[in-house]
């Protein structure tokens, strides 16, 4: 006897499975995040920026993506620093700031949007600009901004999903992700040193 399992709920399996697997490996790696005070010092801020290394690490993953960058936005100011990034476009992107509202990332901070572009060549919040510097071609990609409290404290990009274009199940993944994550995440972006 054979029960065939449909694709679409089959895929829902397999985001449980690898969402229930963040969830864990965070909150065993990071419980000192979790339940943190007022703690500072060296080892924080060296824990802090592993767990941003980690986030883009296990997010590609869960995304299924070529590449992906954390930007982060200072207070008070009005444009992004890459903090990290993956990929070929590792090196080149590495010397980029982003103003405020220019591009898809800078739309994304200072508008507090979700964006997904799946056409960039088609989009005029697309910058052409980041392909020609960097050599990489972007074929489609997701801007999530992250918040410290109430504001704005960056982007998380995924570039090139493999297999298709961006929707909604891909913007359900990363809110389900930042809501398990928002309390450490915030306590990290006090202490990392990727901000400085």
């Amino acid at each position: 006897w054979y029960y065939h399992v449909p694709e679409a709920f089959a895929e829902e399996v397999r985001m449980s499975e690898s969402m229930e697997f963040m969830q864990s490996f965070f909150r065993r790696k990071y419980q000192r995040l979790f339940e943190i005070g007022d703690e500072l010092g060296q080892e924080m801020s060296a824990l802090s920026d592993q767990f941003f290394v980690d986030l883009l690490d296990t997010s590609i993953g869960l995304m299924d993506t070529e590449a992906a960058s954390i930007f982060f936005l200072r207070e008070g100011k009005d444009e992004l620093d890459v903090g990290l990034t993956t990929g070929d476009r590792k090196e080149a992107l590495s010397r980029i700031c982003i103003k405020l509202g220019i591009g898809v990332v800078g739309h994304a901070a200072k508008f507090d949007e979700i964006l997904i572009v799946n056409d960039p060549g088609k989009d005029m919040r697309f910058n052409k600009g980041f392909d020609r510097k960097t050599g990489f071609v972007t074929k489609n990609l997701l801007a999530v901004p992250f918040h410290e409290g109430t504001r704005v404290a960056g982007v998380i990009e995924f570039v090139n999903k493999n297999g298709g274009a961006f929707d909604d199940g891909d913007i359900a993944k990363v809110k389900a992700l930042f809501e398990f994550i928002g309390r450490p995440m915030g306590e990290a972006l006090k202490r990392t040193s990727l901000l400085h």
